[in-house]
């Protein structure tokens, strides 16, 4: 049991990007000019034709695993401070944010040049990033200590 709540989140936000990640690949395919996080995320560093090089597809994966690390920090400390019950709905709900924050906030905000074509490759997105906050949040309850996640029970919260 994981007693740090940083390195918790480090942890369980890797691993909850690689599904979301699995979902992106299930649910768009294989088609060749489909465009995924890593090329997003390459593209806040370079130009679209670097990008799709060898060095900006790493580049691309190392922020988009970068940022997932961060994201699931803020997951664990929700969590810790409303309860662990509820834990898919609340990691959920991180993963809708960091899908609206991610992708549509910060590209409006002029955060790299790469924008998804249509409704069908962000609403996509949106579902990976939902599977990737509720694989975040699971893992937060079963790897991290009892004692991190608030027994609200007592409060009068429902």
């Amino acid at each position: 049991m994981l007693r740090d709540r940083i390195t918790l989140g480090i942890i369980t936000g890797l691993v909850g990007n690689a599904a979301k990640n699995a979902v992106d690949m299930v649910l768009g395919g294989k088609k060749p000019a489909r465009l995924d996080f890593a090329g997003i995320a390459a593209r806040v560093f370079v130009p679209e034709r670097e990008a799709t090089t060898g060095a900006g597809r790493l580049l691309g994966k190392v922020a988009d695993y970068g940022l997932a690390a961060v994201y699931g920090i803020p997951t664990v400390y929700l969590l810790s401070f409303t309860g662990a019950d509820k834990h898919l709905l609340k990691g959920s709900l991180m993963g809708v944010l960091t899908w609206g924050f991610g992708l549509g906030l910060a590209r409006k905000m002029g955060l790299g040049d790469a924008h998804p074509l249509g409704a069908g490759t962000n609403l996509r997105m949106l579902v990976a990033h939902v599977a990737g906050g509720m694989v975040t949040a699971q893992l937060a309850v079963s790897l991290g200590a009892p004692e991190l996640f608030r027994d609200r029970s007592g409060d009068g919260y429902p």
